[in-house]
């Protein structure tokens, strides 16, 4: 039958004997916390032991006790009823205990486990000493430790200083790496006895800045709280994944498809592979500006990281492979008018240009222009191009070309005039209105004179042909013809008196000679 229980706030020999001298074991006795009584069971009895009591009992000679830890904040020792026989001889820890050991204080009552009951002899009995274990949970700065120590070190081998089995759960910092992270268990167990499972390190849980519990092991950056449990301690630690500092590698970098300039934005292109996860936006710069390339030169490519989830923030990430260049633009140049005519203006060969864009007013540099006329030809160059757009445009080969500029030809004057010869074979005919400019030769000749005033005088009947001088730049004019008309001739005067005799001459007739 199921014994009542009575409880007693204290315990006396007189009591104890009297109330356990009956045989049908239907009675519980407890032994109040911090009471200490000394007693004799002549029975087989049923004794709940509370933390830190304590008391001498004597068993006598066929007692059976049985001792059973069931409430694990305050060690209570229970001695039941029934009795159980195992064979003559035990070893527990090394110490045998047979028919003549006798138990006769509670520092030798030793807890055992649910059935594991006791040994009967003649001259008393012994009990098997059951490991319970209660943690202890130290905190350090970096670690927690918890350790499991036997519950009744009283009556336990091992000295009550040394732990069964701890676990040591550290606090880790690494640096994110696309792989998953946790905290180290370092567990150790100092005595076989302890058959129970140590945890490890699938055996932590996680939690996030969010206290939400992840699922496996963190891989993503953040600071998580690792917890696990051996016995009924927890043990807690941290678990700080830093972002990662991004560089080139991450990036597949792609140059633009075409590299000549032709007025247009160039961009390359800067894509993050495939196993990049958690970067933050990024701004390409070229040359450190964020404007989009036009004109032709080096571009060196590079990029601002913003912070990501795994990822800290950079700026000006480079790479040596992240170049291009935007080719100059080669233009055509035709060349149209080689041939010019002196006019006093400098000459040089005219010629179109194809590839410049329309927009673009683009100045060239020209080496090689001639104002004066010659025989022989002069060679114009295009040595450069200048002004802004000067570096996006390149010359062709054909930069050079020959050319001429022939003698123009002087218009007549128009001032000449002539004064005829005022008396026949005088030879004072005279043209005016000319000046050193010019020359003449009289009608048969070849050679020219060359006038030396503003007038040409003495001159005899006849025609004459004046132009304006040739030099290096003019060939002469046209001639222009003068004709100086002769003088007429003087009256001749007829008289009859032929010897002359008579001083008073008589005009009869005056005949003029032409």
């Amino acid at each position: 039958p199921t014994p009542d229980i009575t409880y007693f706030s204290s315990l006396s020999a007189a009591i104890a004997k009297e109330k356990f001298t009956n045989t049908d074991f239907n009675d519980y006795v407890t032994l109040l916390k911090d009471t200490s009584e000394n007693i004799t069971i002549d029975n087989d009895i049923n004794i709940d032991f509370e933390a830190n009591a304590s008391g001498i009992f004597t068993f006598t000679k066929g007692s059976t006790i049985y001792l059973n830890d069931s409430l694990p904040d305050n060690m209570t020792l229970k001695a039941k009823y029934n009795t159980y026989t195992t064979t003559p001889d035990l070893n527990v820890n090394g110490i045998i205990y047979n028919e003549n050991s006798i138990v006769t204080s509670v520092d030798k009552i030793i807890p055992v486990d649910e059935g594991i009951i006791a040994k009967k002899h003649e001259a008393g009995i012994c009990l098997i000493h059951s490991h319970k274990y209660e943690y202890k949970l130290n905190e350090g700065e970096n670690e927690q430790t918890i350790s499991a120590f036997c519950k009744y070190p009283q009556t336990c081998t091992t000295s009550a200083d040394t732990s069964f089995a701890s676990i040591v759960l550290q606090n880790s910092n690494t640096v994110y790496n696309s792989s998953s992270h946790d905290c180290v268990i370092n567990s150790t167990i100092n005595n076989t006895a302890f058959n129970y499972t140590v945890p490890n390190n699938n055996d932590i849980i996680y939690y996030d800045e969010n206290n939400n519990i992840v699922h496996g092991k963190p891989t993503d950056a953040g600071k998580y709280t690792a917890k696990v449990n051996f016995g009924d301690k927890t043990a807690i630690a941290t678990l700080t994944i830093a972002r990662a500092i991004p560089n080139s590698s991450y990036f597949i970098f792609t140059p633009p498809v075409n590299t000549l300039f032709d007025g247009s934005a160039h961009f390359a292109h800067l894509s993050p592979i495939n196993s990049i996860i958690g970067l933050g936006n990024y701004t390409i710069k070229y040359n450190g500006d964020n404007t989009l390339p036009i004109n032709a030169g080096s571009y060196t490519v590079s990029i601002n990281v913003e912070v990501g989830k795994n990822y800290a923030a950079i700026n000006n990430l480079q790479d040596n492979s992240w170049t291009f260049n935007i080719d100059q633009k080669e233009l055509l140049i035709n060349w149209e008018n080689t041939n010019f005519t002196y006019d006093g203006t400098e000459k040089f060969p005219t010629f179109t240009v194809e590839g410049i864009n329309p927009t673009d007013d683009v100045e060239f540099i020209l080496s090689g222009a001639q104002i004066n006329a010659s025989e022989t030809p002069y060679t114009a160059t295009i040595i450069g191009i200048q002004d802004a757009y000067a570096l996006n445009y390149k010359l062709p080969n054909n930069i050079s070309k020959e050319f001429t500029i022939k003698k123009a030809t002087h218009t007549p004057a128009t001032t000449i005039n002539k004064i005829n010869e005022s008396i026949y074979n005088e030879g004072n005919g005279k043209i005016t209105g000319v000046n050193n400019k010019m020359e003449y030769r009289r009608e048969g000749e070849t050679t020219y004179t060359s006038v030396t005033g503003t007038s040409i005088e003495n001159l005899s009947p006849g025609k004459y042909y004046i132009r304006i001088k040739g030099d290096n730049n003019y060939n002469p004019s046209d001639e222009i013809a003068i004709t100086i008309e002769a003088g007429k001739k003087e009256p001749i005067i007829e008289h009859s008196n032929k010897n002359n005799s008579d001083k008073n001459i008589n005009i009869n007739n005056i005949k003029r000679c032409n």
